[in-house]
């Protein structure tokens, strides 16, 4: 499957090269082809299974291409188009890490990094 290619294109040109060759490909071989050239997980795929015509399967591909691939386009939440994503973690989680020395300390220690700290000790 290209990635410009819709699933019913993908479809289209498995059923045409399909029909091309020598042989005949029953319609369940098509549609298990179809299946496995889809660049997903297998735990979105599964949605396709459990068919019986190329009717059902094509309701089914629809249903598919709602939840998954219009979420694709979507990107909200793909990291690696934002380039700016690591330095917010970073600044995240320096301030987490800044938070959690401001509290009272535990059982009387000092802080880190404190006057009464013994630097020969470590």
């Amino acid at each position: 499957m290209r990635p410009n290619e819709t699933v019913f294109q993908y479809l289209v040109a498995i059923r045409e090269l399909a029909n091309r060759g020598q042989g005949f490909l029953d319609e369940t071989s098509i549609m298990e082809y179809c299946i496995n050239g889809i660049p997903d997980s297998p735990s979105n795929k599964l949605i396709l299974y459990g068919y019986t015509t190329i009717q059902e399967f094509k309701e089914k591909l629809g249903i598919y291409d709602k939840i998954f691939q219009n979420k694709s386009k979507n990107h909200s939440y793909d990291t690696s188009r934002n380039p700016n994503f690591s330095s917010q973690r970073r600044d995240v989680e320096s301030t987490l890490h800044k938070l959690r020395y401001d509290r009272y300390p535990k059982f009387n220690a000092p802080k880190p990094n404190s006057k009464f700290e013994n630097k020969n000790f470590r």
